[in-house]
Parts: C-alpha cells; sequence; structure tokens
C-alpha cells in the first residue's frame, strides 16, 4: 500500500515533500495506466474486456477486503479524533441526502446523467490511504495522517451502503426479466446479430406459412358443413357463408399462436406490465450479497481485530501486505485497458466534468461546513478539506466493474482527480486560510 511505503520510507529520514511525492505517485499511476492502454492497443491481451473482468475479480475479492482490513489496523485507537470521524461520517450522510433529493425531483438524471449508487460514490469516496497519509502529513504534519485513517474507517459505513445500492438495481433488474414476459436471453446479452436476425425471420416466414394453413383448412370445414345443413336459397346460403367465413377467420387469427423464438423477443419491444416484486424475495437476495461480500467482511474482520485483538502479529502483515499492494496496480492496468476501448464522447466528458465537481467541490464544501459547526479550527479543518477534496478511489472502478455499471464515468474522474489533485489541495487550503483570516 503507497501510504504505508511511504511511511516507511520517512522512518529511513528520506525527505520527500508533498509536491515531490505527488509528482512520483502521478507519475507511477499514469505509466501503470499507460502499459495497461498499450497491452490492449498493440492486441497483446487479445480480449480487453475479459481481462478487465478477471483481474478486478481479483481486486474486488481479495485486495480491496486486504486493503480495508490493513486500514483498520493503522489506527491508534487511543489516538483517536472522533470528531473528525462524526464529520466525515455526516458529511457522507449529507451527500446521501441531496442525492436522494435530486432524485425525487427528477434532477439527479438531468444534471449528472448517472445512477444514484455512480453519482454517490464518485461524490463520497476519497482516495484516503495511497494519496490522503503522505499528502496530509507533509502538508500539515505526520500527527493528522491519523485523519486520512479515520477517514478510510468510514468504509464500515460505506461498504454495506454501497454494496445494497448495487445490489439492489442488479436484483431489481434480474427480477425483472425474470417477471417480465417476452424478455428472452439474446435482449439481456445486447442486440441481435445479423446471422440471428436472418434466422428470426425464416423462422417468421415458417410460423405465418403454417398460421395461414391452419386457417385455410379450418375455414374449408367449417364452410363444407354450413353448405350441407343450410336449406336456405343459394343468393342467401352464399351471404350467410361469407359472413361466416370471415368471423371464422377473425377467430382464428386470434386463437392460433405457434410458440416462435422470436415472440419474446419482438414482444419485448412493446410496453409491458412489470409485477410487483416481492420485498422478500428482494431483501433475501440483497442480504446474500451482503453475507457473501468479500469487501464487506473486511471491514468487519478488521473493526473485529482492533476491538477484541489490538496486537498485530508480524505473519499476518506479511500476508496481507503484498495482497493489498496489488490493488493500486492491478486498479491502473484495468483502467489503462478500458480508456483504449471505450469511446469518450462529447456526452460523456460533459459527465465527467459534473463528477469532477461534485468530488472535489461540493463534498469539500460539505466537510468544511461540518467542521466549522463542530468548532475545529487551524490545522485540524485543513486536514478535514483536505481528505474531502482527494481524488476518487481506484477501489471504485473495481466496484463499476463487478457490477457493470458507471465504468465510462468513473474511469476519466479517477484519471483526471490524481493528476489535478495539487490543485484542489492548494485551493481548498487557501480557502480554509480565508475563513479563518475573517473569523
Amino acid at each position: 500500500m503507497v501510504g504505508c511505503n511511504w511511511i516507511a520510507r520517512r522512518k529511513n529520514k528520506q525527505d520527500l515533500s508533498a509536491s515531490a511525492f505527488h509528482a512520483q505517485q502521478d507519475r507511477m499511476l499514469l505509466i501503470e495506466m499507460m502499459i495497461g492502454y498499450l497491452l490492449a492497443k498493440t492486441k497483446v491481451i487479445k480480449d480487453p474486456q475479459l481481462a478487465i473482468k478477471h483481474i478486478n475479480t481479483f481486486v474486488f475479492r481479495a485486495c480491496i477486503p486486504t486493503i480495508v482490513f490493513r486500514s483498520f489496523l493503522l489506527v491508534e485507537y487511543e489516538n483517536i479524533q472522533w470528531s473528525f470521524f462524526l464529520i466525515f461520517l455526516g458529511a457522507n450522510i449529507i451527500g446521501i441526502a441531496i442525492l436522494f433529493v435530486m432524485k425525487k425531483f427528477g434532477l439527479l438524471s438531468k444534471f449528472f446523467k448517472e445512477s444514484f449508487v455512480i453519482t454517490y460514490m464518485t461524490m463520497n469516496w476519497p482516495n484516503n490511504i495511497i494519496f490522503g497519509i503522505p499528502i496530509i502529513s507533509e502538508v500539515l504534519g505526520e500527527e493528522f495522517a491519523i485523519y486520512a485513517i479515520l477517514g478510510n474507517m468510514v468504509n464500515f459505513f460505506r461498504m454495506p451502503l454501497l454494496v445494497i445500492l448495487f445490489e439492489n438495481d442488479k436484483v431489481q433488474k434480474r427480477l425483472q426479466n425474470e417477471y417480465q414476459k417476452g424478455v428472452s436471453p439474446n435482449e439481456e446479452n445486447g442486440p441481435l446479430s445479423e446471422g440471428e436476425e436472418e434466422e428470426e425471420e425464416e423462422e417468421e416466414e415458417e410460423d405465418d406459412q403454417k398460421k395461414n394453413q391452419i386457417k385455410e383448412n379450418i375455414v374449408h370445414n367449417e364452410s363444407d358443413n354450413f353448405e350441407a345443413k343450410s336449406s336456405r336459397s343459394n343468393s342467401s346460403k352464399n351471404q350467410s357463408t361469407e359472413e361466416d367465413i370471415e368471423l371464422l377467420s377473425s377467430d382464428v387469427n386470434e386463437s392460433i399462436d405457434l410458440p416462435s423464438k422470436t415472440n419474446s423477443h419482438k414482444s419485448s419491444k412493446s410496453p409491458q406490465t412489470v409485477p410487483i416484486i416481492s420485498k422478500k424475495k428482494l431483501f433475501k437476495r440483497i442480504g446474500y450479497a451482503l453475507l457473501t461480500n468479500p469487501p464487506i467482511w473486511g471491514t468487519i474482520l478488521g473493526f473485529i481485530y482492533i476491538v477484541a485483538i489490538k496486537t498485530v502479529p508480524d505473519f499476518l502483515w506479511d500476508v496481507i501486505t503484498p495482497i493489498s499492494a496489488c490493488t493500486v496496480p492491478c486498479s491502473c492496468l484495468s483502467i489503462g485497458m478500458f480508456i483504449c476501448i471505450i469511446k469518450f464522447g462529447k456526452a460523456e466528458r460533459l459527465t465527467a466534468i459534473k463528477h469532477l465537481f461534485a468530488r472535489h467541490i461540493i463534498f469539500p464544501s460539505m466537510m468544511l461546513a461540518l467542521s466549522l459547526i463542530f468548532g475545529l479550527t487551524g490545522k485540524p479543518v485543513q486536514a478535514c478539506v483536505v481528505v474531502g477534496c482527494l481524488p476518487l478511489a481506484l477501489s471504485s472502478f473495481a466496484f463499476a466493474t463487478e457490477y457493470e455499471k458507471g465504468r465510462g464515468t468513473i474511469a476519466p474522474v479517477i484519471i483526471i482527480g490524481s493528476i489535478a489533485q495539487i490543485v484542489f489541495i492548494l485551493f481548498w487550503i487557501a480557502i480554509v486560510s480565508q475563513f479563518e483570516s475573517f473569523q
């Protein structure tokens, strides 16, 4: 983990200023992303989508749980500033409330152009460990590094909420597909290919021919029966027979319903009435997802460990350190490959800018307001604001990939925010200084 590596270098008395560390860290991230980009661009990795999926499965199920677990082990709880923890937690809750109100009035999709969970994640999940520990230590002093670690402790609240939001969207979509009539597997996997469309057209023609043949046979048999039983004149007989034939034809058209592979795909294009999903079934699936979610278990085990055991044996550090250290390079490689295969149009760039605004302007503003409400002054206020304006966590891309949601927004927000973070940090420190001089 980069933050812990920085602490080790500081113990070896290597001089490393905040700006120097920022430049060095950005170079490392960009080089790793560039490697991923080139691997996909040069076709060394033939299927970048599959590679991204497998890499992020490892990050989501192994790296994130260990890095969250380790963040709990770094905290010296006798020196905790609980006011900061409450400020950070309060900012998360206020952020949720703002997004909920925007969603209620239909403003969320209009402004941010993303789902509730992706907007919440980009706004409220700063990169506390990789950037927070070294930058806060250099800018404000090593005694304030605890603020970045405490910010990561909010994962005890954030991780379950993220999983609930992601799983709710996932389960709702899955259950709707199960209940909704006329939804075929092809529709879930995307549009049909040209070959599949030709096969569907041939099947449709065969079905139409069968229907026409059945109609002709039924109408012919019924018309013969009418002629045999009728005692009317020829003119009235023909007239009644024609009327009955027309009625029979309409009845046959309504009654004939041959099974077809294409009917489900065609009917799905028309509006469908989706039944109300059972809350019991929804809660059951979400509960199962929570119990089997690795990041949540990393959070729970980390909290239990520091409360019940407190001491950390060397062998445990030796196990979790190399796994957690894979988070940054694996995430950067997958982001680089994703940037290569995705196209960012004008709409996507505008969406990314709006989410950058939420990450680096809205959330730090909430942190500043709450720190002043709690009566903090001086460097503690600066620490709150600096933690609030840090770049979006790399782990967010693993969540977006795991649930196949919002990667096109997450990736550019991470890249641009990591490059421009020093600008945002200096901007907010200047803002805090102006507030203090005004007071």
